[in-house]
């Protein structure tokens, strides 16, 4: 099981802007992509992992894409995890399509 020094969570209204952040997020720091949700066409929620200075960077970049696209919901970081919430964020084995992409 993947332990992460940090998780962090960026909402954005449309699936182009959040592979496009993803992308963003991938190549401006070390982190994992743990998770890629779309609940309808406008609510994605990509969730991420890493250590703390790595999230908090990435994160930031993403929500100042999303944001320049007037596409940000929400984004957050939570440091040093509790056990619990890194065992609710493990990586499925059949994630969602974008996170295979992108990754």
């Amino acid at each position: 099981m993947m332990l992460y020094g940090a998780i962090g969570l960026l909402e954005t209204i449309g699936v182009a802007i959040s592979i496009i952040a993803a992308d963003a997020m991938l190549k401006a720091a070390d982190i994992t992509i743990i998770k890629h949700e779309t609940r309808d066409v406008a609510l994605v929620t990509l969730m991420i992992g890493g250590d703390l200075s790595s999230v908090r960077t990435a994160i930031e970049v993403g929500a100042t894409i999303a944001k320049k696209n007037d596409s940000l919901l929400t984004s957050g970081v939570m440091p040093n995890p509790d056990l619990e919430t890194n065992q609710f964020f493990q990586k499925e084995v059949n994630s969602r399509w974008v996170s295979q992409l992108v990754q």
